[in-house]
């Protein structure tokens, strides 16, 4: 499977199951499974117009990142979310091609930027939500997957990808923090990244 060798870490559970309802949009992850709504079954010509595959690679990686670890509270959502869109991206990019992928990463910095613009700015990491909901946004998802490729570009990709299995093995089937990202970063590329986060 292409994550185990990119996180460097084996896929965690025993099983891994789709599932198809009418009454969900996109994807939603649980441990060992995703839910999946009714357009991820199509047939050769209707994915043409609409592939599944960025969906189904980013509910895939929430089994290590959302179920493997998880936030430890919802202020500390970008583990679960910005993790999982940038997998998909790494996914796209191994799938479709480095061109196709650049492209895929740039729609997801535009979509963090028009919320920016019309919407609302706040950081990554934030606790003054009213509920839960409002932590999941474009600032979770593309936004967090953004820096996570600004990350790995400061790194290098031994040393992120290093780091990314380190968090993993470290804090397997713990609820982690920011803080935790931000020290394990630290200890594997032995870097003060405190000018960074």
């Amino acid at each position: 499977m292409f994550f185990n060798t990119l996180f460097g870490y084996k896929y965690p559970w025993e099983k891994y199951d789709q599932v198809v309802s009418a009454h969900q949009g996109g994807g939603a992850e649980a441990t060992s499974a995703t839910l999946l709504g009714e357009g991820a079954v199509t047939n050769r010509m209707e994915e043409i117009d609409f592939s599944f595959e960025g969906i189904i690679a980013h509910e895939v990686a929430h089994q290590w990142w959302g179920d493997l670890v998880t936030c430890r509270s919802w202020e500390h959502n970008w583990i679960n979310e910005s993790f999982a869109t940038y997998s998909d991206y790494l996914y796209k990019r191994y799938d479709w091609g480095e061109d196709e992928a650049a492209f895929d990463l740039l729609k997801k910095k535009n979509a963090y930027l028009r919320e920016a613009h019309d919407r609302y700015m706040r950081p990554i990491v934030f606790n003054r939500y009213e509920t839960p909901g409002q932590n999941f946004d474009s600032h979770a998802y593309p936004k967090g997957a953004s820096v996570l490729h600004m990350l790995r570009f400061v790194l290098g990709d031994d040393t992120f990808f290093r780091v990314l299995s380190q968090f993993l093995h470290r804090f397997e089937f713990q609820a982690v923090s920011t803080q935790d990202f931000i020290q394990c970063t630290k200890d594997v590329s032995g870097l003060n990244m405190d000018w960074f986060f």
